[in-house]
C-alpha cells in the first residue's frame, strides 16, 4: 500500500488546496511538492479536488444543474468518485458551452466578480467565450511560469519572444504575462518581419533565443530568417510552441534548418481547461523517439503504428481520463482540479489520446526492450493523437494532417497551404487527393510531392500498402494551385487566424 497515497484519502480538501495553493507560490515549492510526493499519492489529490469540485458546482453553478436534471443525476446519489466517473454524462461544447447563456455557466451565475473573458479559436466553426477571475488568471500564468522555470531553467539571460495572438484569444496574453514572470520578453505577436529584425538587432546580448509559437510559425520564421540571410551556426534556440501537435519529422526538419542549434518542446491547454495541462519533457521525447522506431512498443503503448504527440501533465491541477466517443475512438475528457469561475467537470475536448500511469509506460518498456525506464517527474502522461473527427479513412486506414504535412516539409519554402480530402475514381478506387497551394509552380513538382507523401503515408499505415496491393486504395494525388487561384480559404496564422484547418469540409 502507498502510504503517502493514503495520508492524502485521509487528508481534508481544504488542506489539499491550501498545499496546491502554497506550492503554486514558487517553482522551487512545485519542485520540492514532486520531490517528495509520488504519482500515485499526486493522482489522488486530483481525484479528491475533481470530486469535491463537482459536488460543488452541482449545487451552485445554475447551468451545471440544469445540465444534471436533464440527464437525470441526481448529484446528491453521486456519493464516491467512482460513481462520479461511472454515472455523471460528459460536458463538451455543444451540449454545454453553448447551450446554456455565460452567465449561467459561472459559479453563483453572476459575472459580476470576473474580470477577463478569454476566447477560443473557434476551430469547430464558433469562438466560445470563457469569463476568468483575476485570481484564476494569476493562477494559469503561475502554472505556466513555474514549469518554464523548473524544466527549461529560463531566467533574464534569455531572451522571450511571445510571437502568438495578442488579442483576445487565451494564448497570447497569458504567455506573455507568464514568459515576463520569468525572462526578458518582447511581445511581437505573430509578426515575421518584426520578429527577424529583433532577433538580427538583439540575439547577440542574450544566450538563448526562445521562440513561443504555434509550430508552423515557428517552422516559417525558421524560413523567413534563413531567407533573410540569418545564421544559425553557434546560436542557442529553443521552440516552445502550442496550439497544435507537431510529429518528429517536423522536429527533425526544424533542426536540420537550424543546423541543430534549437530544440522544440510541446504544450497542450485550451480556452476551457486552461492553458497548459500538459507539457512535453526529456522523457515524453524518449518515448516517441522509442515508439517511432519500434511499431511493436508503439501499438502495445498507444493503439497505432506511428507515434502520438505525449505529455506529462500535473494531476493535482486536472484529472483525466478516456471515453469512447461515437466513432469509437477513445477520446479525453478533463475535470479541473483547480477553481475556476466556469467550472470544468467532464469536460470532453474531443481529442483522440489515452492516459498512462508509469507504472503502465515501465511495464511495456520491460516487455519490449527489456530494459528499465526511470522518469525524472512524478507525473503520469497522457497522449493526443489529433481531433476525433479530423481526420480521412483510406479503405481501412487513417490518416491525420499533420501526417501529410510531414511528406510536404522538404518543399515548405515553396509551399503556402494545402488541404487534404479522400476521393473515389469511377471504378470505387479511394486515394487521397491533396491540394497545394504554392508560391511558384514553376519550382514545384507534382511528381515529387507526391512521392514524398506517398512514401510519409506507408510509413505510417500499413494497412494503406495493403489496401493498395489489393485494388482498394491508389496513391496519393496532388492538385497545384497558385495562391490566387487555391479553391479553399487559406490558413493565415500571420494574420487573425488561430489554427490551421487541413480537412476539406
Amino acid at each position: 500500500m502507498n502510504l503517502l497515497k493514503t495520508v492524502v484519502k485521509i487528508t481534508p480538501v481544504s488542506i489539499l488546496r491550501k498545499v496546491q495553493s502554497f506550492s503554486l507560490k514558487k517553482p522551487s515549492r512545485i519542485k520540492f511538492l514532486f520531490k517528495v510526493s509520488n504519482e500515485e499519492a499526486l493522482v489522488e489529490i486530483g481525484k479528491k479536488l475533481a470530486y469535491n469540485n463537482f459536488k460543488k458546482v452541482s449545487k451552485n453553478t445554475p447551468a451545471y444543474k440544469k445540465f444534471l436534471e436533464s440527464n437525470g443525476v441526481n448529484a446528491k446519489k453521486v456519493n464516491s468518485f467512482e460513481k462520479f466517473i461511472e454515472i455523471v454524462p460528459t460536458t463538451d461544447k455543444n451540449n454545454y458551452i453553448a447551450k446554456y447563456p455565460m452567465d449561467e455557466l459561472c459559479i453563483n451565475g453572476d459575472l459580476s466578480p470576473l474580470a477577463i473573458i478569454d476566447r477560443s479559436s473557434g476551430y469547430s466553426g464558433k469562438s466560445i467565450y470563457f469569463p476568468i477571475s483575476k485570481k484564476e488568471n494569476l493562477f494559469d500564468e503561475l502554472v505556466m511560469a513555474n514549469w518554464f522555470k523548473t524544466q527549461f531553467n529560463i531566467s533574464t539571460k534569455d531572451l522571450l519572444i511571445n510571437c502568438f495572438f495578442l488579442g483576445s484569444w487565451v494564448a497570447g496574453i497569458k504567455i506573455g504575462n507568464s514568459a515576463r514572470m520569468i525572462g526578458t520578453t518582447i511581445n511581437t505577436g505573430p509578426r515575421l518581419d518584426e520578429i527577424v529584425e529583433t532577433i538580427f538587432d538583439l540575439d547577440r546580448y542574450y544566450e538563448r533565443i526562445i521562440i513561443l509559437s504555434y509550430p508552423p510559425f515557428a517552422m516559417m520564421l525558421v524560413y523567413k530568417l534563413i531567407e533573410a540571410g540569418y545564421d544559425f551556426e553557434g546560436k542557442n534556440f529553443l521552440f516552445l510552441v502550442g496550439g497544435e501537435g507537431y510529429n518528429l519529422e517536423f522536429k527533425q526538419k526544424l533542426q536540420e534548418l537550424t543546423k541543430n542549434s534549437s530544440e522544440i518542446f510541446g504544450a497542450f491547454g485550451s480556452t476551457e481547461t486552461g492553458i497548459r495541462i500538459g507539457n512535453e519533457t526529456a522523457d515524453t521525447h524518449m518515448l516517441k523517439q522509442m515508439a517511432a522506431s519500434n511499431k511493436e512498443f508503439c501499438k502495445k503503448m498507444f493503439g497505432k503504428e506511428f507515434p502520438p504527440n505525449i505529455f506529462q501533465y500535473d494531476p493535482t491541477n486536472v484529472h483525466l481520463f478516456t471515453k469512447k466517443y461515437k466513432n469509437g475512438k477513445d477520446a479525453l475528457v478533463f475535470t479541473s482540479a483547480s477553481k475556476r469561475a466556469v467550472p470544468v467537470i467532464k469536460y470532453n475536448l474531443k481529442d483522440e489520446g489515452g492516459v498512462l500511469t508509469q507504472k503502465e509506460v515501465k511495464k511495456i518498456i520491460k516487455e519490449v526492450f527489456n530494459m528499465d525506464f526511470n522518469f525524472k517527474l512524478p507525473l503520469p502522461i497522457f497522449y493526443v493523437y489529433g481531433r476525433v473527427d479530423d481526420t480521412i479513412s483510406i479503405a481501412s486506414a487513417i490518416f491525420y494532417p499533420h501526417q501529410i504535412k510531414s511528406g510536404l516539409l522538404e518543399f515548405m519554402d515553396n509551399v503556402i497551404d494545402y488541404r487534404l480530402e479522400s476521393k473515389t475514381t469511377d471504378t470505387g478506387v479511394i486515394y487521397p487527393a491533396v491540394h497545394v497551394a504554392v508560391k511558384d509552380k514553376r519550382k514545384a513538382s507534382k511528381k515529387k510531392i507526391e512521392e514524398s507523401i506517398y512514401k510519409t503515408l506507408l510509413k505510417y499505415s500499413s494497412t494503406y500498402s495493403e489496401s493498395i496491393k489489393e485494388g482498394i486504395a491508389d496513391r496519393p494525388i496532388v492538385f497545384l494551385y497558385t495562391e490566387k487561384d487555391f479553391p479553399f480559404e487559406l490558413n493565415e496564422i500571420t494574420k487573425n487566424q488561430v489554427k490551421e484547418k487541413h480537412l476539406v469540409n
